[in-house]
């Protein structure tokens, strides 16, 4: 358990260290927490679903300036590592994700105060002008800062599971069974936040389509996802109205080159 417990905590580093100190601000996105999880714990294809449903659900939770909603890649790591350890469904495991990235955010507060803490040991190797220590002391300062988040993954890994499953075991079924529809519809709902937001009654109708085709078809969903890519090409580029703004693009520069008149950028 102690090396589980070390890989998944590992995993959450990793994902808060790609926003701050490397521009890869996606890891720590529930799409890429948890195959790497299930990697790491030997169920690739769990943590695959897991990643995936834990996306959708938090597609609509968006980080405004320093309102921050909740930590996506702690419930992540953590609920993907109660599924594969403790034998959670994937329902129940969706479920407990709500409460640990609420937690876990809380704990995420403490990483400024760390970071102002710790700000003073750069700024010394910055004014003797040694870039190669202060480049160092930086990135050791922000692997320190974003500690609290990763000692909270693993002391619920390392711990968590015999907790989570004695609670589990002492629920009654109609509580279990409520918790089952409850992790089933939060993706849904994460894709309704996130439609709210992107909504246009233009686009009405392939929702539409895509919904009919997906449940009377039975058609595989990367190659309707595919076939959605080629649809959203054609319309941005053949609708009429597109067509007739870039046959007057054109137009203008041929007047423009046969009048010997310069573009703003030419030379």
């Amino acid at each position: 358990m102690l090396i589980s417990a070390l890989s998944v905590a590992a995993v959450v580093w990793f994902g808060y260290t790609g926003g701050y100190t490397f521009p890869l601000i996606m890891v720590g996105r529930p799409i890429i927490v948890g195959p790497l999880v299930g990697v790491l714990l030997g169920d690739f294809q769990t943590g695959c679903i897991l990643g995936a449903q834990l996306e959708v659900m938090y597609l609509g939770i968006t980080n405004v300036g320093g309102t921050a909603g909740t930590d996506a890649c702690t419930s992540s790591a953590i609920a993907v590592a109660m599924a594969i350890l403790s034998g959670l469904s994937n329902e129940e495991a969706i479920a407990l994700a709500i409460p640990i990235g609420a937690i876990g955010q809380i704990f995420r507060g403490f990483e400024p105060v760390i970071g102002d803490l710790l700000q003073p040991i750069p700024d010394k190797f910055l004014e003797k002008d040694n870039q190669f220590m202060y480049s160092v002391s930086a990135f050791l300062c922000h692997a320190i800062m974003l500690m609290p988040g990763t000692i909270i993954t693993f002391i619920a890994v390392m711990f968590g599971g015999s907790f989570v499953n004695s609670v589990l075991d002492s629920m009654p079924q109609f509580i279990l069974d409520g918790i089952t529809a409850v992790g089933s519809m939060l993706p849904a709902i994460g894709l309704g936040m996130m439609l709210s937001l992107l909504w246009n009654n233009k686009f009405a109708i392939f929702f539409i389509l895509g919904f009919f085709v997906t449940k009377y078809t039975g058609i595989n969903v990367l190659f309707l996802s595919i076939l959605a890519v080629v649809l959203a090409t054609l319309d941005y580029y053949y609708t009429p109205k597109k067509m007739k703004n870039t046959a007057e693009v054109r137009e203008e520069n041929l007047v423009m080159a046969d009048s010997g008149e310069e573009g703003f950028f030419d030379e």
